[in-house]
């Protein structure tokens, strides 16, 4: 029956993360008519959302792999209530993540200008210059992002499924405060906003983990009780990361590649992009990251006892979120005019600029039932550590997407890009149901 579904018991902790998530989207929508009015449809701001894109692409992809990964390993440890073994396990993941962030981000310092060309081969050199500073400034977020993500495994295994959705809102209000407080800097303003306001949401996130988690009388100081019996291995899921790792990064450069044919448009295409993904991410962000926050440990819990589905849902889970998915298309598809000239228009931010920007929303809309369907399901393959199936799949999709672009975008400009995207994501969601479909064996997991 529905009362005795672990899922549904879980669902005023989904709506009030929904809460969180709702007021970042807010924060988002803020920022960007922000940003319009204060740049408009410039090779300037292109240059800005290049910059936050690829930083953003991989510090998420790095704390959406350290929480996949980790959320499983913790969860029986947590269960045996040993917050000893789960406090060593994130200082030894802490401390080997530092090693290899720290050269990264200054690698990433030293060598933005040739990142630059490669994010942006559209760009004037001035363009390609102020997109070198961004990166710049931005490099640390990798080591930041990273850190978040840890807490970010070790809140939704406590239960304090907001802490994350927290640290994304002050990085937004530091960027927000940056471009308001000192815009004679221009873009960097922002990029340096982002930063401080990620160092504050990090500090936030600690905060609570520490005052809503046994964490704090895990210390070796402290009595530890009876010494837990029959817990895992407590190895470093080094593996797993590196291909969880990878199918985000994959996942994220999508996003990057995107944008770099994008810029290769007229002037202005990027930021009618980046603006159109936005508030077509509205409906998906109000609602599945606060699913998949909930949803992995229960999901790994279900698959430890055996009581997984198919699909790792019931099927009624399933029609309630495409029938969700497909009314917001509708209501996106017809709104998308309104919308775009309640938040964009004004400032510096055109009338054709605001066109094309609709015109985006509206064909890109007919994807969100596949990028719903596909974000549920491959919580699925990381609560049975199918990390190379992900891997995989991923890679298959960039690949696509790529060779997609590469023969629209010339032939067909914007709407070439926009089939590319429509494409993968329904080639997506067709990838991951056959394979759990194929590969899922109840013997294994009972």
């Amino acid at each position: 029956m529905m009362r005795s579904n672990p899922v549904h018991r879980y669902l005023p902790a989904i709506g009030l993360v929904s809460v969180f998530y709702g007021i970042n989207i807010l924060l988002g929508l803020g920022r960007d008519s922000l940003l319009a009015a204060k740049f408009g449809a410039t090779e300037q701001l292109d240059a800005l959302l290049l910059g936050l894109n690829f930083a953003r692409t991989l510090g998420i992809s790095l704390a959406l792999a350290v929480a996949g990964v980790l959320v499983p390993v913790f969860t029986p440890i947590i269960l045996a209530n040993d917050s000893r073994l789960v406090l060593s396990l994130s200082y030894r993941w802490l401390a080997a993540s530092m090693i290899a962030l720290i050269p990264l981000s200054l690698l990433l310092a030293y060598f933005a200008s040739p990142v630059a060309k490669l994010l942006g081969p559209g760009l004037s050199d001035a363009g390609l210059q102020e997109l070198s500073r961004v990166l710049v400034i931005l490099s640390p977020l990798l080591i930041i992002l990273a850190c978040a993500g840890l807490g970010k495994a070790l809140s939704e295994s406590y239960g304090t499924y907001f802490a994350y959705p927290l640290f994304l809102g002050f990085c937004t209000l530091g960027l927000i405060a940056g471009v308001l407080l000192a815009s004679p800097w221009g873009i960097q303003s922002a990029a340096l906003g982002l930063l401080g306001g990620g160092v504050a949401g990090l500090a936030a996130q600690i905060l609570l983990i520490g005052r809503r988690s046994p964490l704090k009388n895990a210390w070796p100081s402290n009595p530890s009780g009876p010494p837990a019996i029959g817990l895992p291995p407590t190895r470093l899921p080094i593996r797993n990361v590196l291909f969880f790792l990878g199918s985000s990064l994959l996942v994220l450069l999508q996003g990057v590649v995107e944008r770099a044919y994008a810029s290769q448009l007229p002037p202005g295409s990027v930021v009618a992009l980046s603006l159109s993904l936005n508030v077509l991410g509205v409906p998906s962000t109000l609602v599945l990251p606060a699913v998949s926050a909930v949803l992995l440990p229960v999901l790994s819990r279900m698959e430890q006892q055996g009581r997984s589905k198919r699909f790792g849902l019931p099927r009624q889970y399933y029609v309630i979120i495409i029938l969700l998915a497909a009314a917001a298309t509708i209501v996106l598809f017809l709104s998308s005019d309104f919308v775009v000239r309640l938040l964009f228009l004004r400032g510096k931010f055109t009338e054709e600029a605001a066109s094309l920007t609709s015109m985006i929303i509206k064909l890109t809309s007919i994807s969100l039932v596949a990028y719903v369907l596909t974000t549920v399901l491959r919580q699925v393959l990381i609560a049975r550590h199918w990390m190379a199936h992900d891997a995989l799949i991923s890679g298959i999709t960039l690949l696509t997407k790529i060779s997609l672009l590469q023969i629209l975008v010339p032939r067909y400009g914007i709407f070439g890009l926009i089939g590319a995207l429509v494409i993968t994501s329904f080639g997506t969601s067709t990838l991951y149901i056959g394979l759990i479909y194929y590969c899922y064996q109840p013997e294994a997991v009972a």
